[in-house]
């Protein structure tokens, strides 16, 4: 190892692995160390509230969202006009070999700016936040909402499964509280007044006809989510109990 990056700590394990290009290889090293313990740092900001979705990859409760870049869409013309191009060619053709490796290196491409995504999201909510309240929901079910292939390519490029157990995996090694809380009703409550307000996931923006309060519907459950830990005392006064994790 002589990267300039030094490694402090015992080192555990190197595991070389090997992806094949289409021209070429590339190879990976995936080092395995134990850092040595330091005393866990005190959040920035108090507890927060993390609503997870499609549209929004995160919604806080303090108002704050990470958006969706879709970067499958950006790239998915380019990918769909190189394996046209690609089914048109002899496979043990020296250009089959180039069109191949352009079309690994889109894929590749793709899922380097997810894994950035998720890997820069969890460690601001983890380093900023504490204790941490999200939804006790499988992400399987979210999934399960998708109606289009439009939508379904959102909920892969958002990685909702990936980025929920790098949150998890982070707070327990900083220390982090994690409160799991019911999901039921969280994007159709209202976190002014506490009252039902029905909308479908058409529906971006939460309006109450009751107390008049309009604001992001991703937001808006973040609040409840947060408000169901009984962390933050809600606007109003029954607040389902939580189970902790």
């Amino acid at each position: 190892y002589n990267q300039s990056t030094d490694i402090e700590g015992n080192l555990k394990t190197c595991t070389i692995k090997r992806r094949d290009m289409g021209s070429h290889s590339v190879y990976y090293a995936s080092i395995v160390y134990e850092p040595p313990s330091e005393p866990y740092r005190e959040p920035l900001k108090g507890p927060v509230g993390i609503d997870i979705g499609i549209s929004n990859i995160v919604a806080f409760s303090d108002g704050e969202k990470v958006k969706n870049d879709h970067i499958f869409f950006h790239l998915a013309s380019k990918l769909r006009k190189l394996q046209q191009r690609l089914s048109r060619l002899s496979p043990d053709t020296k250009m089959y070999g180039k069109v191949q490796t352009r079309i690994n290196h889109l894929h590749e491409k793709i899922r380097n700016h997810r894994k950035n995504n998720v890997e820069t999201i969890s460690a601001h909510i983890v380093r900023d936040y504490g204790p941490i309240v999200m939804e006790d929901l499988s992400v399987m079910q979210i999934r399960k909402r998708t109606i289009s292939r439009s939508m379904t390519n959102g909920y892969n490029d958002a990685s909702l499964g990936y980025l929920r157990r790098r949150i998890q995996d982070k707070a327990s090694s900083a220390g982090r509280e994690m409160i799991l809380v019911d999901p039921k009703g969280t994007s159709q409550t209202c976190s002014m007044c506490g009252r039902i307000v029905n909308k479908d996931l058409s529906v971006r923006v939460h309006e109450c006809p009751h107390c008049k309060t309009s604001m992001d519907r991703d937001v808006n459950a973040a609040r409840n989510i947060l408000f169901r830990s009984g962390l933050v005392p809600a606007p109003w006064v029954d607040r389902p109990p939580a189970s902790r994790a």
